[in-house]
């Protein structure tokens, strides 16, 4: 019986072993913006694998998505359907946190990604492939629209990043013109987590 047993584990261990020889552990922090409407998607792959560090959510009516990614830079973007434009008033992203040596603040100036799309979030959301910045300085006025069934979405990113140490915060994001109503800066809170699970090797 004890045989049996063992045989039984071992099978069970290198059956497990083979279904992930593709993929290896994976145990890190990453940080969460809390937004009460918010899904929380998970960040690498596609969506696939990863923390669920993007934090995507309705917001009268476009959609945003904010993360901070695992360089702990600061990133916002703006998801926004045909029939709608918008302008981001402000350049600049404020950041109050605390880290390991104490409080801090910062005032982080946001940069446009056109072209710059990545392997981010889960492709219905994500998937565009084109650039879709049309005006002189890409804070507006952003176009909505559609590409292959997917919203157009406008990335901007801090020129740097926080301390790899913050353990949470707030994040003050740009106020915005939405269809020509302003909107005043939205202020998030933001924590630290840690994340367990697997990844592929490549995704």
């Amino acid at each position: 019986m004890v045989a049996n047993n063992t045989y039984t584990a071992r099978a069970l261990v290198l059956k497990i072993s083979a279904s992930l020889s593709d993929c290896y552990p994976s145990v890190g922090k990453y940080w969460r913006v809390t937004v009460p409407t918010a899904t929380y998607l998970n960040s690498l792959c596609a969506g696939s694998f990863g923390p669920p560090a993007i934090s995507y959510y309705p917001y009268h009516g476009i959609y945003i998505s904010v993360w901070i990614d695992d360089l702990a830079i600061p990133t916002l973007a703006l998801h926004i359907p045909t029939g709608s434009v918008v302008q981001v008033n402000d350049r600049v992203m404020h950041v109050q946190g605390l880290s390991r040596t104490g409080p801090f603040e910062a005032t982080l100036t946001l940069r446009a990604t056109p072209g710059g799309f990545g392997n981010v979030g889960p492709y219905k959301i994500y998937g565009t492939r084109v650039d879709p910045y049309t005006s002189p300085d890409n804070f507006g006025p952003l176009k909505g629209g559609e590409d292959r069934g997917i919203t157009l979405w406008y990335e901007y990113g801090a020129n740097s990043p926080i301390p790899q140490d913050t353990t949470g915060g707030t994040l003050m994001l740009p106020s915005l013109t939405i269809n020509g109503q302003h909107y005043e800066a939205e202020s998030l809170t933001f924590t630290q987590k840690t994340s367990v699970g697997v990844a592929p090797i490549n995704c």
